[in-house]
């Protein structure tokens, strides 16, 4: 499924500079939630609107020296659906293992934060030539492999009230552009500015998601299945 933003497709690479993530299978932790809203998406020619999510990943045996050493960070959009044919579903299955209908009724994707998977990240082309990283796909991290340490402060964005500005601001310009188009913001903001949270004492870092990590995470991310 493609949608309307093009030049950058579903996936892409995040922090600071414009290096993309190197190909291959990397440890990977879950890191960011972000709730897209309802908006335009086109497949064969037919167009229409779905509640979209967006997954960030940290990977974590990666170093970008655009962005002070940190590891990449990859996101990726999705129809924010677990029936049984839907892309995330079998994304998150392929993570951490079988999901049943009666988990994939309630489950909430907040759970996913801060858990460890393995990332198999690819350099693709957009139709209009410019290149993205594309998650293939996810899978267990082998037994033999120490769960890798978070370097990453958590993320998520959702249409709760109020309106997560400093949140918001994190984000790619173009995803949120996606959700500036949305039926819940536009519904949210009714012609206004949007209700904001109150800003933190200490001021966000500009570079998304460039946060130290919790010291939970220190301790190395869980690989038990998100769904139990």
């Amino acid at each position: 499924m493609s949608n309307k933003y093009e030049n950058e497709e579903v996936g892409s690479s995040m922090g600071g500079g414009f290096t993309l993530a190197p190909n291959g299978n990397h440890l990977a932790i879950c890191i960011g939630v972000a709730l897209l809203g309802t908006i335009e998406q086109s497949f064969n020619n037919v167009v229409s609107r779905k509640k979209m999510v967006r997954l960030y990943f940290e990977l974590s045996n990666t170093v970008n020296e655009e962005d002070e050493g940190r590891p990449f960070i990859v996101g990726q959009d999705y129809l924010n659906s677990l029936n049984g044919k839907a892309n995330l579903r079998k994304l998150l299955e392929g993570g951490w293992g079988k999901i049943t209908d009666a988990q994939a009724e309630t489950f909430n994707l907040v759970k996913l934060l801060g858990h460890s998977c393995m990332a198999n990240v690819a350099i693709a082309t957009s139709k209009k030539g410019s290149q993205y990283n594309d998650i293939i796909g996810l899978s267990p991290i082998p037994d033999s492999v120490p769960a890798p340490i978070q370097k990453t402060e958590e993320f998520l964005f959702n249409f709760n009230p109020p309106f997560k500005q400093i949140e918001f601001e994190k984000l790619e310009p173009f995803v949120q552009a996606k959700i500036k188009s949305s039926d819940e913001y536009i519904a949210l903001v009714g012609g206004h500015a949007p209700q904001q949270q109150a800003a933190p004492i200490a001021a966000a870092s500009n570079v998304p998601f460039a946060q130290q990590a919790t010291p939970q995470a220190q301790t190395g991310t869980p690989k038990s299945r998100p769904f139990n």
